[in-house]
């Protein structure tokens, strides 16, 4: 496992982040209620656009590759679609009709839709209303507490939901066919599984093949659900909590989380899932700075009046928030990207192959 690159964005946490398609912008949100998009010069990345609409923390962004759209949500209770165009990005209203905090956003393979989780115990499933111009949301109301992460089927049709009430659940959503009849949809939100977790269900993704749907929950939990005939798998961990995870293919899945570092797991045979240990294994780098300078830092960076090197050994020196695909394709992963509260991205490479015969629990 070898780190490709490592960027200092901004000098704060990033509440969230994601890339356009050819990967030479990243939106990121620097812990406020703005959107700063970065493009990419040389190695470096330089402001390009700020986009003001929300009036609190936004908690979730989504860039989708196809269409060049971002969706984003906040706790101000709304969500925008930003288009380019010619002078810039322009936003277009969500109908979320929500009373609480919009938490986590997502869009659907397809990109016709998008699922936002709220803290108002439901999910607004948004699709296009050409007619007015804006996006409709019909909710899915079975919940009964705050959406923390969810993750499309790649048929783009269901959903799995990940709530504070220590329940993942799977639903399924709006046909395509009726988004293109263009007419007033009146439900939504059959209740195809559900299933009790350890803890708050922080992160969920489907499996390549829609089969297996992973979840990790505040109990240091990594749970699998095989869909074909509902059996789940637990695995109790060691590492603190996990708080989000990709799948790299079929059989592997990366979880990030409160241990500031990749952590890979195998399904080593049927049904058997293995943690095969850290993918950072860093060491700590040496530094000659001024013992004036150092204190400032450590009481800017983490409230520490003293000198000390407290720096951990890993890439990332706070907490992991969000991992996204940044190469490859769903079913074969051969980069990925994280963000945290240290204020970094952080590209990494992986090689399936060569990370197993280093990695070390």
């Amino acid at each position: 496992m070898s780190v490709a690159n490592v960027f200092q964005i901004v000098k704060c946490p990033i509440t969230c982040h994601s890339f356009n398609k050819d990967r030479s912008e990243v939106a990121i949100c620097p812990n406020t209620n703005e959107i700063q998009i970065y493009k990419k010069n040389g190695n470096k990345w330089e402001l390009g656009s700020v986009l003001k609409e929300h009036d609190k923390l936004i908690t979730s962004i989504d860039w989708a590759p196809e269409t060049d759209r971002i969706v984003s949500c906040s706790q101000d209770r709304n969500a925008y679609v930003w288009k380019r165009t010619a002078t810039g990005w322009e936003p277009t209203l969500v109908i979320l009709r929500i009373n609480r905090a919009a938490t986590v956003v997502k869009w659907s393979p397809q990109e016709n839709k998008f699922a936002v989780g709220t803290g108002a115990k439901n999910v607004a499933v948004c699709y296009y209303d050409e007619k007015n111009n804006w996006w409709r949301s019909i909710h899915i109301n079975k919940l009964k507490s705050t959406v923390l992460s969810l993750d499309w089927h790649p048929d783009n049709f269901h959903l799995a939901v990940g709530t504070a009430d220590s329940k993942i659940r799977v639903f399924s959503t709006v046909t395509d066919e009726a988004i293109s009849s263009n007419k007033k949809i009146k439900s939504v939100g059959t209740l195809i599984s559900e299933n009790k977790v350890g803890g708050w269900v922080h992160g969920v993704a489907f499996s390549p093949s829609g089969n297996v749907v992973a979840y990790c929950g505040h109990d240091s939990s990594l749970s699998f659900l095989y869909r074909d005939t509902n059996e789940v798998v637990t695995l109790k961990n060691k590492d603190l909590p996990y708080l989000a995870l990709i799948f790299t293919d079929e059989h592997h899945v990366i979880t990030i989380g409160y241990d500031c570092c990749p952590i890979l797991f195998e399904e080593t045979s049927a049904k058997n899932w293995v943690n095969k240990g850290k993918l950072d294994q860093g060491e700590k780098k040496e530094e000659v700075v001024s013992n004036a300078f150092n204190k400032f830092r450590q009481m800017d960076t983490r409230g520490q009046e003293n000198n000390d090197d407290s720096s951990l050994p890993t890439t990332h020196q706070n907490t992991i928030n969000n991992i996204k695909i940044y190469a490859g394709t769903r079913d074969a992963v051969t980069s990925f990207t994280t963000s945290g509260l240290d204020g970094k991205i952080v590209v990494w490479d992986f090689d399936l192959a060569s990370a197993l015969s280093k990695l070390k629990i």
